[in-house]
């Protein structure tokens, strides 16, 4: 087998990493340096945009990956990640690690989740990583029973739904508001405006405003948000439509004041006014507070996924 460069994607971009055996390309990777992510001071190395055809392969490559950064200064190795938190990273895990689904639910994979391989963790396990984040996704069938848990809405504060006249303006808000949400997040860094522009704006077709709430003040400034994107029936099992809560941010200094727990109620409401059949709270840290409100509506936990780290 052989490692070699893959086409460079211009100055300044990921080095590409692929393994070949026989002419056949068995794996690749892209390679990244990050700086000071949050709870990772120093350098760290990002394995990303991986992909590779039977363990062995990709265990080769990521052990490549670790030589390649081990004489710059990385004090660790992560990955899955594709640059940044902001892009694709994680992986599903393994079907031995995953929950029992309740009643033989089945939840088919949805809009940004990860996909891999079965055995893709085996790879990265086999190459001397670690577990070093856990991550799950759940579902809200009793819709009725999670939009009545609101609680009293607190004074001075209004909600409202995404205005798409202004859409660029309120994709600037939800740059904002997820710059000071999320910025105490494992393996945080900040991404710059023109930057979350372009990754958000092949949303728009998608959005449906309904399902985009902010929570402000009476001078406008937003406390919080909650974004959803609707799944169409034909998307779903069962054929009802479901709602995905992707991103939910609240402000330092507006915690405490449940307006996450608000946003996630009002949410439900919604899309059980709808005829929605069920609400998936998609990709939560396990040790976030929004694991806690989902908890709270009696979801079901029905995917868990990993990031991983080792040092080079």
């Amino acid at each position: 087998m052989i490692v070699r460069r893959a086409p460079s994607a211009g100055a300044g971009g990921p080095i590409g990493l692929e393994l070949e055996d026989a002419g056949a390309i068995r794996a690749r990777c892209a390679l990244y340096v990050a700086r000071d992510l949050v709870g990772a001071p120093g350098r760290s190395g990002l394995v990303g945009r991986w992909e590779a055809a039977d363990v062995a392969a990709g265990r080769h490559l990521l052990e490549e990956a670790c030589r390649h950064f081990a004489p710059h200064g990385v004090e660790r190795v992560l990955g899955p990640m594709n640059g940044d938190t902001w892009h694709a990273y994680r992986l599903v895990l393994p079907p031995g690690e995953q929950p029992e689904p309740p009643g033989g639910l089945v939840v088919p994979p949805f809009p940004g989740e990860p996909s891999n391989a079965p055995d893709a963790a085996d790879a990265w396990r086999a190459a001397g990583f670690e577990v070093v984040a856990r991550y799950e996704s759940a579902i809200v069938l009793d819709l009725a029973a999670a939009a009545g848990d609101a609680g009293a809405e607190p004074a001075g504060v209004r909600f409202r739904t995404l205005d798409p006249v202004r859409f660029e303006d309120e994709l600037a808000r939800l740059h904002a508001t997820s710059l000071r949400g999320f910025a105490a997040n494992p393996y945080y860094a900040p991404i710059d405006r023109a930057g979350f522009v372009a990754l958000n704006a092949p949303l728009r077709p998608l959005v449906d405003p309904r399902f985009v709430e902010f929570a402000e003040d009476a001078d406008g400034t937003t406390l919080a948000f909650l974004f959803c994107c609707p799944l169409p029936a034909g998307e779903t099992a069962g054929g009802r439509p479901r709602l995905v809560a992707k991103t939910i941010a609240v402000v330092p200094e507006a915690r405490g004041r449940h307006l996450g727990a608000l946003l996630f109620a009002r949410a439900h409401a919604r899309a059980l006014e709808l005829g929605f059949g069920g609400v998936i709270h998609a990709l939560m840290h396990a040790d976030n507070a929004s694991t806690r409100m989902s908890a709270r509506r009696h979801a079901h936990v029905f995917r868990r996924y990993a990031l991983f780290g080792r040092t080079p």
